[in-house]
C-alpha cells in the first residue's frame, strides 16, 4: 500500500517560515527511520540524502512569515499540506500530529505517526534539515538574531535580540512573543 507522510517544522517559531513536506517511499525503502527529533543535525543531513534518493515522490510548501501573520497559522497550515497532497499519489495519506490538515478521503492524523510509519518520519527529516538550512541563510543575511542557533523559535537569545533591534521582515509580527 502506498502512504504519503506528512510532517511540518515551525510552527511555533517567532521568525521564518512554516515547512510541510510530503513524501512517498518505494516499499520496503527506510523501513527503520525515526522521526528528525532523534538525530543529530548530521545524521539528517545524511538521512536527508537517503530519503531524497530512495523516496518514490517527495512535495514541499513553504508558508511564510507575512502569509501566517496575513491569514493565520491554522490557514497556512491547511493550505501547505493541501498543497502538498495534491502533488502526490497514494492510497493512503497520513499526518503527524492531532489535527487532520488534509481536505482528502483517505486521510488520518496520528500523534507520533513519525515514529510509526517511515513516510512521515522521512518527512520530518526532509522538512526539518529544509528548513534549518533556510534559517541559517537568514542567519547570514542578518546576523544580529542568532538564527543559526534557535532557527527562529523563541528563545532568550532570541528575546533579548528583538528587545534590542526590534522585529525583522522574517518575524510573525501576530505572533505574541515577537509583539
Amino acid at each position: 500500500m502506498l502512504i504519503a507522510g506528512f510532517d511540518e517544522v515551525g510552527r511555533g517559531a517567532w521568525a521564518g517560515p512554516l515547512c510541510v513536506v510530503g513524501v512517498v517511499l518505494k516499499d520496503g525503502e527506510l523501513t527503520d527511520i525515526r522521526d528528525s527529533k532523534f538525530y543529530s543535525q548530521t545524521k539528517r543531513i545524511k538521512l536527508f540524502g537517503d530519503v531524497v534518493k530512495q523516496a518514490a515522490q517527495i512535495s514541499i510548501s513553504w508558508q511564510s512569515s507575512k502569509k501566517i501573520d496575513t491569514h493565520g497559522l491554522g490557514s497556512c497550515l491547511s493550505a501547505a499540506f493541501n498543497e502538498c497532497a495534491q502533488q502526490l499519489t497514494a492510497e493512503v495519506y497520513i499526518v503527524d500530529g492531532a489535527v487532520n490538515y488534509l481536505d482528502i478521503d483517505c486521510s488520518l492524523s496520528m500523534p507520533k505517526a513519525d515514529d510509526n510509519y517511515p513516510a512521515v518520519a522521512a518527512a520530518s527529516i526532509i522538512a526539518k534539515v529544509l528548513r534549518d538550512s533556510y534559517m541559517h541563510q537568514l542567519a547570514l543575511l542578518d546576523d544580529r538574531f542568532g538564527f543559526e542557533k534557535h532557527v527562529g523559535y523563541g528563545t532568550k537569545d532570541h528575546r533579548l535580540s528583538l528587545a534590542e533591534y526590534g522585529p525583522t521582515s522574517f518575524h510573525r509580527l501576530s505572533f505574541k512573543g515577537v509583539q
